[in-house]
């Protein structure tokens, strides 16, 4: 079975301005929807891909067989409860996909600057999806290599920016390099973590 159904509801984190950065959108009360729109747009050959309109609530027959947070949570301050409004809005058996940054120890000024509230680690992510009623159907951490640069960079030498030639030169050798890297840890460290949840289908009488 695959991880996620067809997506119909799907939250992105844009980039912020350096003198002021906003924080992404909260996917069911979105305020930034016409950026999520944009990006959505560029996946429309994806059968049921949509971005949530604002002022609309989601409700049967349209509830999402899926939603996807990436880079969002971690800019929510009450997670907790925006994990509880997901469950509610998502069908019976639906799923939810977060990726979020891991590990508090990473935590720094440029977090911040960007409108991080925490970092997680599987285990605190796994106990907020399960208090929320999901069960687990997938975790992980992923990017051991980012783990190193990100700690000298913005722990060590607590850098507030992001140059866009380093992140071009990561995406193009360090990750295809840290994948691999991954798959020998089994996936039990990384820089960032993946949690999927499922709705569970309501107990029949």
């Amino acid at each position: 079975m695959p991880i996620l159904r067809p997506v119909f509801a799907l939250a992105i984190a844009g980039r912020t301005a350096k003198d002021r950065p906003a924080p992404p959108p909260s996917l069911l009360r979105p305020t930034y929807y016409h950026e999520n729109q944009r990006r959505v747009d560029r996946h429309r050959d994806l059968a049921g891909v949509g971005a949530l309109r604002p002022g609309r609530s989601l409700g049967a027959p349209e509830r999402p067989d899926s939603i996807v947070y990436i880079n969002v949570l971690e800019h929510v301050e009450d997670d907790q409860a925006e994990l509880h409004i997901a469950h509610s809005k998502l069908a019976s058996g639906g799923r939810i996909l977060v990726f979020v940054p891991a590990h508090e120890w990473l935590m720094s000024r440029f977090d911040r600057r960007l409108g991080h509230y925490r970092r997680y680690t599987r285990e605190s992510l796994t106990k907020k999806f399960e208090k929320s009623g999901f069960a687990i159907r997938f975790s992980a951490y992923f990017d051991v290599l980012g783990i190193f640069p990100w700690w000298l960079k913005y722990r060590v030498l607590q850098s507030e920016e992001m140059e866009t030639s380093l992140v071009r030169a990561f995406d193009s050798f360090g990750v295809p390099l840290s994948r691999a890297f991954d798959s020998l840890t089994n996936f039990r460290i990384g820089k960032n973590v993946i949690v999927v949840g499922e709705k569970s289908e309501p107990q029949k009488r």
